[in-house]
């Protein structure tokens, strides 16, 4: 063992120090033995402790890098969120980034090439769900429209009582569904005290199924005649229902039904006559 002095220092060469003591704080004290390295009073290394407890990853801060960015370097980090101690772990996040996968090609589908799906597709069809067959089908739009005469006609003269006078007539082409006319309309007639109105609309022809009814009143010579839509009472569910897919022609007439001989007469001028369509959807 060598011992240099230089100035207030001291160099010890070639020797084993041992701290005595060093880790007991109770004492207040602690003791350092210098030997000759392999001499005698050499104390046993000091023992390595026990491990830490494994640390607690609390949160994972994962952010997504688009495809073909390049993410931050590194790419991964720990937040210190609490150092632990003796028995206690540590706990950090780890902070992640990763870069999303790339595109992936675009898939096709066609609507009708669905197995849950009947009929055919046609110009103005849309998809009706049916729950009695379990799917989806085609349907037409059930939309309404307006119609009205090309021509009024103006009558006068004497009819036998129940016979009718064509005023005008609408005609509907086939339309992809059922429907119901509702027709609306009314004329001034010109007559004498004696003479009562009825008007009607039918489809066809002026017997046809009744869509339209309106009633006049005896004791005045001049009178308008309004017609609403309106079918018989007691008809069958089907009554004055147009089919689809099938034309029609709504016959609008005036009938005198008082036993008298009078004239009595309507204008173009003063007839009008429309109707509208009421959809029935499928059942």
């Amino acid at each position: 063992m060598g011992i240099t002095v230089d100035g207030n220092s001291i160099t010890i060469d070639n020797a084993t120090i041992t701290l005595n003591n060093a880790f007991d704080q109770t004492t207040g004290a602690a003791t350092i033995t210098i030997t000759p390295a392999g001499g005698v009073g050499s104390l046993p290394g000091i023992l390595e402790g026990q491990p830490g407890l494994p640390p607690t990853l609390r949160n994972v801060n994962f952010t997504q890098v688009p495809y073909g960015t390049n993410p931050p370097n590194p790419a991964a980090s720990w937040t210190l969120i609490y150092p632990g101690g003796p028995g206690v772990a540590a706990v950090y996040d780890l902070n992640l980034w990763l870069n999303a996968g790339p595109p992936g090609n675009a898939g096709s589908y066609a609507i009708a090439s669905s197995t849950d799906l009947s009929g055919t597709a046609t110009n103005n069809t849309t998809l009706v769900w049916n729950a009695l067959l379990d799917q989806f089908e085609y349907q037409p739009l059930y939309l309404g429209a307006t119609y009205w005469p090309s021509t009024i006609n103006s009558t006068s003269g004497f009819t036998a009582q129940g016979t009718p006078r064509t005023l005008c007539q609408i005609s509907v082409p086939a339309l992809p569904f059922a429907y119901y006319p509702v027709p609306i309309g009314q004329t001034v007639v010109t007559g004498t005290i004696n003479t009562q109105i009825e008007v009607s609309a039918n489809i066809g022809s002026v017997s046809g199924n009744q869509v339209g009814v309106g009633y006049g009143v005896v004791g005045l010579a001049n009178q308008t005649v309004a017609l609403q839509a309106s079918i018989p009472a007691g008809s069958s569910g089907t009554y004055g229902q147009v089919a689809a897919n099938s034309a029609a022609t709504i016959v609008f007439s005036a009938t005198q039904v008082a036993n008298t001989t009078d004239n009595w007469a309507t204008t173009a001028s003063t007839t009008s006559f429309q109707m509208t369509i009421n959809p029935v959807p499928p059942s």
